[in-house]
């Protein structure tokens, strides 16, 4: 769960921040020897020393103050999080080290477009200072939404249902309105993109936008705007659940020509 705090420059994850833990999300220890198991061979299924480390304010990269003075930033869900990966598997990771650059990740896992749009704002306004040489998004499935949940003083922020009156009544929208006339999805991911992408470029920072194809929108869609991606692997995470190492080499090497005009 995301909270919005006045004491943390972006969303703030504080199940996680500043630890480093074995499991993670879907990535769990009952689910890895259910794996361990089964029939098939898969490339994570002797990796027991993965863990997660993640950063003072809940994320799985650097602190920002630890960061090379030259760094992409990036956003994206947990494919970008890298859920069931070894950091370095990650496509930003492998991509970034390839290029000689730092990279500052702000994905997190279960995240919709309008947490992106969200942390955009939050680093626009609090970060700035920290200016990235290029930001790269990678957006969530469309059918997404984060829902707002007031407690005490802070705003918390999940796509899950918390079992609270509020959140039942949005799971009820969500499935009625959100999912089945589809209207308000298009209208939020479209401008969730279009706000970032005008923000960035008004700050003279170049911005790179992919998907996976199917995950989002392409009504309203300008040509080229956004880098749409076909899966070509099949290999899988540690949880079996997200993909493999070999998938992200893939996405590294269908963004890198790219991503080195832009730098």
């Amino acid at each position: 769960m995301l909270r919005l705090s006045k004491y943390c420059p972006t969303l703030e994850d504080r199940e996680c921040r500043s630890k480093t833990l074995k499991w993670w999300s879907s990535d769990s220890e009952e689910l890895y020897n259910t794996n361990q198991k089964r029939s098939h061979v898969w490339e994570y299924e002797n990796s027991e020393d993965l863990v997660y480390n993640f950063n003072e304010w809940g994320y799985r990269t650097k602190n920002i103050d630890d960061l090379d003075k030259d760094f992409v930033l990036v956003f994206g869900c947990s494919y970008t999080e890298g859920v069931g990966l070894y950091q370095k598997d990650i496509w930003c990771e492998k991509l970034c080290k390839e290029l000689g650059i730092d990279v500052f990740n702000l994905a997190k896992q279960g995240s919709a477009s309008d947490v992106c749009y969200m942390n955009t704002i939050l680093y626009v306004k609090n970060l700035i200072k920290y200016k990235p040489r290029l930001v790269i998004y990678q957006w969530p499935q469309s059918f997404r939404r984060s829902f707002s949940h007031k407690e005490d003083i802070k705003l918390n922020f999940t796509n899950f249902n918390i079992n609270t009156d509020a959140s039942n009544e949005d799971s009820r929208w969500y499935k009625k309105r959100w999912l089945k006339e589809q209207g308000e999805m298009y209208r939020d991911n479209y401008f969730n993109l279009f706000s970032v992408d005008v923000l960035w470029k008004a700050l003279n920072i170049p911005v790179y936008h992919w998907t996976w194809s199917g995950d989002f929108v392409e009504l309203f869609m300008e040509k080229d705007k956004v880098r749409i991606i076909m899966n070509k692997s099949n290999d899988r995470a540690r949880d079996c659940l997200h993909d493999g190492k070999q998938i992200h080499s893939d996405v590294k090497d269908f963004l890198i020509d790219d991503i080195r005009k832009l730098l």
